[in-house]
């Protein structure tokens, strides 16, 4: 009986240190999930606030939206070659005008078959469009600033299935009236 009790104890003994370490080796859901929130913490608002700040569109690659990052990218560069194309053409009629105005005889219109008050209106344009161009940049900018703000605060948003909304008739006893017909809403938020 000693020994079978022995035994028994050995295997039991055996099998325990078995399993402790294949928990060693392989690790439990528990601790794979540990891990991966370890590698992937929720993202920080901040972190995306200040990311978009130093390099439009880092926020929301911070974010893991890969895709916003070739529209915002694409939308500075092009407003940026515009602004630099009404910069070149403010300082052309600038020196034009400059230029025409000048009692030098040697100084020659670059513009020859424009009039001194079409080329002064067209520096005015020029200017006025690059300031318009100078703007939508910074608006630009700044609402890529407040969307990966804002998308880094919604990444725990959970819209459950729970969320909805129902339409019934019903019917309700009103004194004056013998009965009315009304439409009720229920939209649950729970």
């Amino acid at each position: 009986m000693v020994l079978i009790l022995s035994l028994c104890l050995k295997n039991l003994i055996s099998l325990a240190q078995s399993s402790i370490s294949k928990n060693k080796s392989q690790p439990t859901i528990e601790e794979k999930t540990e891990n991966i929130f370890q590698q992937h913490p929720r993202e920080n608002p901040d972190r995306a606030l200040y990311f978009s700040m130093l390099l439009p569109g880092a926020g929301q690659v911070y974010n893991g939206e890969m895709w916003k990052l070739p529209l915002i990218l694409g939308t500075q560069l092009i407003l940026g070659t515009y602004i630099y194309q009404q910069n070149r053409l403010h300082n052309q009629f600038r020196i034009a005008a400059s230029r025409i105005r000048d009692a030098d005889p040697l100084s020659q219109n670059p513009f020859p078959g424009l009039s001194s008050r079409y080329i002064e209106t067209s520096a005015d344009n020029a200017e006025r469009n690059r300031e318009i161009l100078i703007f939508a940049s910074l608006a630009v900018y700044i609402l890529q600033i407040a969307d990966a703000y804002v998308a880094a605060h919604l990444k725990d948003f959970n819209l459950s299935q729970d969320l909805s909304m129902t339409i019934k008739p019903h019917i309700q006893n009103l004194n004056p009236y013998p009965s009315s017909l009304e439409c009720s809403w229920t939209l649950n938020l729970y």
